[in-house]
Parts: structure tokens; sequence; C-alpha cells
């Protein structure tokens, strides 16, 4: 299933892409620090590859909720390739889990990223 987003070419497919103005969108990623060298795989490899996943900016809002609701707990509907279920990973901490319920073609990237990201343990 190809996504109806516009794909403009030589950038990420998890850019905003017209649900914000571009000037603004540049903003809000130029106030993203670096990622890891794990995300930052990951999203090369999603971008080489037209994968869709959530993102820096809104992986870092998944992982201010996780904080602010104090769960421990997480269970996430799908994930192409784990990007996001890192960085709920990394919110939750010690003593949580995040299950992940993975289907499809992208499954087989995920059993990578959190052994990478020292989050193993943590998913499902």
């Amino acid at each position: 299933m190809k996504s109806k987003m516009p794909q403009t070419p030589n950038k990420p497919r998890w850019l905003m892409h017209g649900i914000t103005s571009e000037p603004v969108e540049n903003y809000i990623y130029s106030l993203l620090p670096p990622r890891d060298e794990v995300l930052s795989e990951m999203e090369a490899q999603a971008t080489k590859r037209n994968i869709p996943i959530v993102g820096p900016a809104v992986g870092r809002i998944l992982h201010q909720l996780a904080l602010i609701s104090g769960g421990k707990n997480i269970f996430e509907m799908g994930s192409a390739i784990g990007y996001s279920t890192i960085w709920w990973a990394r919110a939750i901490g010690d003593g949580g889990r995040v299950v992940d319920h993975v289907a499809g073609h992208f499954a087989f990237f995920v059993g990578h990223g959190p052994e990478r990201s020292g989050q193993q343990g943590r998913g499902r």
C-alpha cells in the first residue's frame, strides 16, 4: 500500500509533508538534538527503502507521553521497523515492557534495533 502523502525529492518520508508549512517543519527539526547511531541508521534505512516510520519529532513526543504518564506497560499496534518501539522502551526504563504487534514484510528489521539500542528485554 503506497502512502498518499507526497514524497518530496531528497526528503525522508517521515517528514510532515504538508501537515505544516516547510519553514515551520524546518524549524521544528532544527530544534531536535542529534539521534544516536541506531536511530540514525533506522531513519536512513527507512528513507532508502521508503518504509514508514514516525520520525524523530513524533518519536520524541511518544517518549514524552510515556514519561508524563508514568506508563510501564505499552502496547503498540504495529511498528514497521521498531523505530517507535525504541522511543517507547527508552522512556519506560527498567522494569517496563513494550508489546508490539509486528506484521508485514518489514518485521525482519525489528529484532536488530532493540538489542543495539540497549533496550533488549523490554520489547516483545
